[in-house]
């Protein structure tokens, strides 16, 4: 089976506890738990029904939010929080006449947002891109546009800025090739704006990609295919949340002929990140001056990794959010994530990577074969395999000092963030402590410490009688309560019964007024 790259997602808590999810070879949603030290925990199945589509984010409560689109239509919303998974079914969706691609869920504040392109069955070449937001409260959908997304359709891209807005960038068909095409939605208004054409007429592009810094400042990269070459472009605007924003022109950032496709950007702290692809080779030009110029195209620093892949990733940590801006990266997953281009993930040492690397070994001796994710490139004829076999060593594991007890490494990580808050609680329970010591004084002087006690006790039993006492009397209101509501609905269910009835009354009144009036004046006309 085939899984497109856009179907793997990492999401990082506050806590640096790291969840992968990706599809089995069933299409089934699997996510691996890597703990602060990014190491691999624990591998879990969401559900036991295969997708269509999946997207994955996580807002500030370290709430994990979850949609998909299962195989017979259901478009479910799951939200993990404190370990538990919940979920609902949100709609129902036609796949019948229609397929469902490319599913993005954002969250902005209080407001959900579901995007996924839409196209019938009936005539593939057109396609739309829906939009659904809610609250808790109210549900809105709209169509953000309708396009011709070509022969190879790439997925579009979302951002949201300081003032959460949504940016949006797609590609489509125009007149003989590929253009570029972006748009906007105001959260105030509810409004989206029309598509407007950012790219040049005369070339035809692929692979774009879109990204807002903390600056708020939209930059984007993208491919245009000079000579059956894919040349390397980017564009700007700055200060998107001004309405006085314009685009910059377009600039070049490779060679002709170094034919680098699919690129990714990446903000690490100051410096503006391009990441592109050709085949195990990752290439990184950078900017320091936010985009207005790049490092010489003709010496790229270059990365070699076995088989990268694509990530679309969201984080929760807090020196992740102020430093960095990503939404996609390329990487590396095994018993370690390992990231190109942004150092968000604890390297490991070369005599840890050596022992990894034998203990893999020895368990897939031991241990039987579990389904492997392939990774496909919706854009490319590329196609990976993800090795993603668990540590389960005992010798191993008790290496690490944390026995056989695998949930232990999260406990302990657990443990210090619960120490770093327990120093409040010691000093409201010392400041408790010298408020019963005041209080004491009050008490009989006299007394030991075993009568006072039984004094004490006594006190809290009286308490606790009077406390059932007022709860039993509020459980009769209660009851009472209910009755005076269910009679007080019978009376307004009479009364709505009477109300008909003199109505009817009414309209037999007039009737017989109007026939008796008829009946007078034709006697009237015989005495004429």
């Amino acid at each position: 089976m085939e899984v497109s790259s856009s179907l793997q997602h990492i999401v990082k808590t506050s806590k640096d506890f790291t969840y992968y999810f990706y599809l089995d070879n069933n299409r089934v949603i699997h996510y691996d738990f890597f703990d602060s030290n990014n190491e691999f925990i624990r591998r879990k199945q969401l559900d036991t029904e295969p997708v269509i589509d999946f997207s994955v984010n996580i807002d500030t409560d370290d709430k994990i939010h979850l949609v998909s689109i299962s195989g017979i239509g259901q478009l479910i919303y799951y939200i993990h929080y404190k370990k538990k998974w919940s979920n609902k079914i949100l709609s129902i969706l036609d796949i019948k006449s229609n397929t469902y691609k490319n599913l993005n869920i954002l969250i902005n504040n209080s407001y959900s947002h579901i995007l996924c392109n839409k196209t019938n069955l009936l005539n593939t070449m057109i396609t739309t891109i829906e939009h659904m937001y809610w609250n808790d409260k109210d549900i809105k959908k709209s169509t953000v546009t309708t396009y011709l997304p070509g022969k190879y359709q790439s997925p579009y891209q979302v951002a949201v800025d300081k003032n959460n807005c949504i940016h949006l960038l797609y590609k489509a068909y125009h007149k003989t090739n590929h253009q570029l095409y972006y748009c906007k939605f105001n959260l105030y208004n509810n409004r989206w704006s029309s598509g407007e054409l950012i790219s040049n007429t005369k070339d035809d592009h692929s692979h774009p990609h879109m990204l807002i810094d903390n600056n708020n400042n939209l930059h984007v990269v993208f491919n245009t295919i000079e000579d059956n070459n894919f040349a390397l472009k980017y564009r700007r605007k700055t200060n998107i949340v001004s309405n006085k924003s314009k685009w910059s022109e377009i600039m070049d950032l490779s060679n002709k002929n170094a034919n680098h496709l699919a690129p990714v950007l990446i903000q690490d702290d100051l410096m503006l990140k391009v990441l592109s692809k050709q085949n195990n080779v990752i290439s990184e030009i950078t900017s320091r001056d936010s985009g207005i110029t790049w490092s010489a195209s003709s010496k790229p620093k270059l990365y070699k990794i076995e088989n990268p892949i694509l990530l679309r990733y969201a984080t929760n940590n807090p020196y992740e959010k102020q430093a960095y801006s990503l939404s996609h990266l390329y990487g590396f997953i095994d018993n370690h994530i390992k990231i190109i281009g942004a150092e968000i993930f604890k390297e490991m040492d070369d005599e840890t990577t050596n022992q990894q690397k034998f203990e893999e070994v020895e368990v897939k001796k031991t241990s039987s074969a579990e389904p492997k994710p392939l990774i496909h490139n919706s854009e490319s004829n590329h196609m990976y395999q993800v090795h993603k076999q668990p540590i389960a060593s005992e010798d191993f594991i008790a290496t690490k000092g944390v026995g056989l007890d695998i949930d232990l490494h999260e406990l302990v990580n657990e443990i210090q963030t619960y120490l770093n808050r327990i120093i409040p609680e010691i000093t409201k329970l010392e400041e408790a402590k010298k408020s019963l010591e005041i209080n004491s004084k009050a008490l009989d002087p006299n007394l030991n410490p075993l009568d006072l006690c039984t004094q004490l006790h006594s006190d809290l039993t009286q308490l606790t009688k009077e406390i059932s006492k007022f709860e039993y009397e509020q459980l009769g209101l209660h009851s009472k309560l209910d009755d005076y509501q269910q009679k007080l609905y019978r009376l307004d269910e009479k009364i709505v019964k009477f109300k008909k009835q003199a109505m009817e009354l009414e309209d037999r009144i007039m009737n017989i007024w109007e026939d008796s009036n008829g009946f007078v004046n034709r006697v009237k006309n015989l005495f004429r």
